[in-house]
């Protein structure tokens, strides 16, 4: 099992400070020995990965620093859990990381989006029975606007969710949430 929420060791990595403390301070509310940082090109110089038990990385972080940072870090620290978060459901991301066994199989993989002339689509494998929440966010006015695509208890095999055409265009990012338990995050 994992460690437990009251001595998790985290570091939230992100860019925006008042998005970076949003996310903190819930997190030492609820027990949680978290730290931020929005300095991310500094981070793996900043911080050892043997201090923690898990880093999460905001979605603000380019994909290519990210990537480096997650190589470093684990290079450092074989065991530590690395969570990719969006500010909206971060908080939940991460305390179910948390709480959740590393070794647990997952409720859902192989999660897809292609878009269509006709419908877009997402899908993916449901491993084992479980309620499924669809979310994608947009950038409406400098906020993440969420938009339920999905909603409702599935059943093991491969999935689809259909949606009109155009659907996921300038989207921001997905997020598939299993039995809250599970997050996937699908940046656009």
């Amino acid at each position: 099992m994992g460690p437990s929420r009251g001595s998790s060791r985290t570091l939230v990595i992100g860019r925006s400070p008042d998005v970076n403390q949003s996310v903190v301070e819930p997190l030492l509310a609820a027990g949680v020995d978290a730290q931020g940082s929005t300095q991310p090109e500094e981070a793996s110089r900043r911080y050892d990965a043997r201090q923690f038990d898990l880093i999460a990385f905001g979605r603000g972080i380019p994909g290519p620093l990210r990537d480096r940072l997650k190589r470093e870090f684990t290079a450092r620290n074989p065991r530590i859990r690395l969570v990719d978060v969006i500010a909206p459901v971060a908080v939940r991301q991460i305390m179910a990381a948390l709480a959740r066994d590393p070794e647990s199989p997952a409720f859902v993989r192989d999660i897809a989006v292609s878009r269509g002339e006709a419908e877009d689509q997402v899908s993916a494998t449901v491993v084992e029975g479980c309620h499924v929440t669809l979310t994608l966010y947009r950038v409406t006015d400098g906020r993440l606007v969420p938009e339920l695509l999905a909603e409702g208890d599935v059943t093991p095999g491969r999935r689809v969710w259909r949606s009109a055409a155009g659907t996921v265009d300038d989207a921001h990012s997905l997020v598939l949430i299993a039995n809250d338990d599970e997050y996937h995050l699908h940046p656009f």
